[in-house]
């Protein structure tokens, strides 16, 4: 479910079995992720367990992933019940419809192609040497310098996709990048931080 949705259609519950595992869940992150997915979490109680609450409408359909299986023990005498694993239950609630997590997999590998086609066609080719080094731009580099600290840096400035901090890549639309753009050689850049104002003096323009 880490970065995915519940699909509009779908209604996704989750019954967690005890505290114990309530705690070890949100101990390890997994609970913040399923309610950013859309994932309701109900009381620690014996209702799921019995399949008891979250009454399909009539005729209605529902992936379950309890162990009981009998007419009308969702509360429906008349709804479309099936039993499921835990993974399809995921898949399923992503995707709108009857899936394995294998499907789901698929499906999100398909939609990153797709994204990855749609960047290539609006990507452009560059020709570095006809970058200006007179003023502070995309994919120049740039050398700083902390006003207050004296601690000097060298960022090469780059789109949002292409930021990587430990590559000294940060993105134009960062507040760094933002600051620096269009700044030349010996001007001071003023950049937003949560600590107030940090200025930093452009050294060095360079490809």
């Amino acid at each position: 479910m880490q970065g995915r949705h519940v699909h509009e259609n779908v209604q996704c519950t989750l019954g967690i079995s005890s505290r114990q595992v309530y705690k070890q869940l949100m101990k390890d992150g997994y609970l913040g992720m399923l309610v950013d997915a859309g994932v309701r979490i109900l009381e620690i109680a014996c209702g799921p367990c019995c399949a008891i609450g979250q009454v399909p409408p009539t005729n209605g359909i529902a992936v379950r992933t309890s162990n009981r299986n009998f007419r009308g023990r969702a509360g429906s005498p008349n709804a479309n019940i099936y039993l499921v694993s835990p993974e399809t239950a995921g898949a399923t609630a992503i995707m709108g419809t009857f899936a394995t997590a294998e499907e789901e997999a698929q499906g999100m590998l398909e939609a990153k192609i797709k994204q990855l086609e749609g960047a290539i066609a609006n990507a452009k080719i560059v020709d570095t040497s006809t970058i200006d080094t007179s003023k502070v731009t995309i994919l120049t580099k740039v050398t700083i310098t902390n006003v207050a600290t004296k601690k000097t840096v060298t960022y090469q400035i780059v789109g949002e996709k292409e930021a990587d901090l430990k590559a000294g890549k940060i993105s134009a639309s960062s507040p760094i990048g933002k600051g620096l753009l269009g700044k030349a050689k010996g001007d001071i850049a003023e950049v937003q931080a949560p600590t107030g104002i940090i200025k930093f003096k452009v050294e060095d323009i360079t490809i």
